[in-house]
């Protein structure tokens, strides 16, 4: 039997039964009933913002392995005026902003969080205890100070992608193509940049 889970994670059921024991107006003391459903849902709810928290941090991790090789292929597609290569580059650019834009949405627990799936959790976890650094840091300010550092790296990226378009001898059906992933790339690239906003109080430099 699958558990319906609400949009904070909470197995539905739990949250019925508190509402259920909740219900009465007046003030009185919780009964144990009603205390213990309130651990129950804090351990959860803090157990789910964890493990969120953890998967953003494996992909920004992941993301950072990745950029150094994205950078020599934009540079390569750029000088040779390969088209094909620059739109691999800006597909899995695409492809890294729109998961970290999911995956900071997640660790901050808004309306648009989804259950973190186990094996990702696991990944993470994994990761976490072979560099113990990435096990750090893993509050949502420092998530999205480090994918805003990210977001710098694949805007600069984009723009030495674009110098590939310069290459006269470029098919018309590449150039197309090419410009259809780099519209695409742009897009997520928005949505990143809306992510790593920060809150009232803290400030990020997303210049570059």
């Amino acid at each position: 039997m699958v558990t319906e889970i609400a949009r904070n994670g909470t197995p539905k059921a739990l949250l019925a039964a508190r509402d259920a024991l909740t219900g009465q107006k007046t003030a009185r003391p919780k009964t144990e009933a009603e205390r213990k459903l309130d651990e129950i849902l804090q351990q959860l709810q803090n157990s789910q913002g964890n493990a969120a928290r953890e998967a953003a941090r494996w992909k920004l991790d992941q993301a950072k392995i990745r950029l150094e090789g994205l950078k020599l292929a934009a540079g390569s597609a750029a000088a040779m005026g390969d088209a094909r290569m620059a739109g691999r580059v800006a597909r899995d650019i695409r492809d890294a902003a729109r998961d970290i834009s999911r995956a900071l949405a997640d660790a901050g627990g808004g309306v648009t969080a989804r259950i973190v799936p186990q094996p990702l959790v696991d990944a993470a976890q994994a990761a976490a205890k072979q560099n113990k650094t990435s096990a750090t840091g893993n509050d949502l300010a420092t998530l999205q100070d480090d994918a805003a550092v990210l977001l710098k790296d694949f805007r600069k990226i984009m723009r030495r992608l674009r110098l590939t378009g310069m290459n006269p001898d470029i098919q018309t059906k590449e150039r197309a193509e090419m410009g259809r992933l780099f519209a695409a790339a742009d897009r997520e690239l928005v949505g990143l940049r809306a992510a790593v906003t920060p809150r009232p109080g803290r400030a990020v430099d997303l210049s570059a």
